[in-house]
C-alpha cells in the first residue's frame, strides 16, 4: 500500500511545504506574524503523517498516533531549542522549516510525477498499460533460490 498517495498525505505535504517556509521568513526577520501560522501548518503536517502510519480502517487510532506524533515533534523541538541557548533557537527553527519545506515539496514532487504517469494514454510502450500492474511477484522464487514442488520434488 502506498501512503503517500492519499489525500489526507498531499494535504500534510502541502502543510508542510508552507509552514516550513513560513517558518524560514520568521527566521529571517518576520517573528512571530510568520512563526505561529508556520507552527500551525507544520503541526498539522505531523498529524497528517502520524496519521499515516495506521492502516485506513482505523480512524480512531489514526487520530491519536497524529496527534500524539504532533505532540513528540513539539516536545524534541522544545528540547533541542533549549540546548541550542537563548539565541538558538530561532536558528532550530529555521533548520527545522527548511527541512519540512524541502520534504514537503518533495512529496509534492513525488505526487505530481505520479498523477502525470496515471494520465498518460497508455500509447507509450514503457509504461504499463492503464488498470495492469506488474505480474504477480508471489508466483516467482527469490533470487538465487530454487522453486520446490512439481514433479521431482521430493
Amino acid at each position: 500500500m502506498d501512503r503517500g498517495t492519499t489525500p489526507a498525505a498531499v494535504s500534510g505535504a502541502l502543510a508542510a511545504l508552507v509552514g516550513g517556509a513560513l517558518w524560514l521568513l520568521a527566521w529571517a526577520g518576520l517573528g512571530p506574524f510568520a512563526w505561529w501560522p508556520g507552527a500551525v501548518l507544520l503541526g498539522l503536517a505531523a498529524v497528517a503523517v502520524g496519521a499515516g502510519l495506521v492502516d485506513r480502517g482505523a480512524t480512531p487510532l489514526r487520530l491519536v498516533v497524529g496527534v500524539c506524533l504532533a505532540v513528540l515533534c513539539v516536545a524534541l523541538l522544545a528540547v533541542v531549542g533549549g540546548l541550542a541557548g537563548a539565541g538558538g533557537s530561532e536558528a532550530v527553527d529555521g533548520v527545522v522549516g527548511a527541512v519540512a519545506a524541502v520534504l514537503g515539496a518533495l512529496l509534492l514532487a513525488r505526487e505530481v510525477r505520479r498523477r502525470r504517469r496515471d494520465d498518460s494514454s497508455g500509447d507509450d510502450p514503457e509504461l504499463p498499460a492503464p488498470g495492469r500492474g506488474r505480474p504477480n511477484r508471489a508466483a516467482r522464487p527469490a533470487p538465487g533460490r530454487r522453486r520446490t514442488g512439481g514433479a521431482h520434488a521430493g
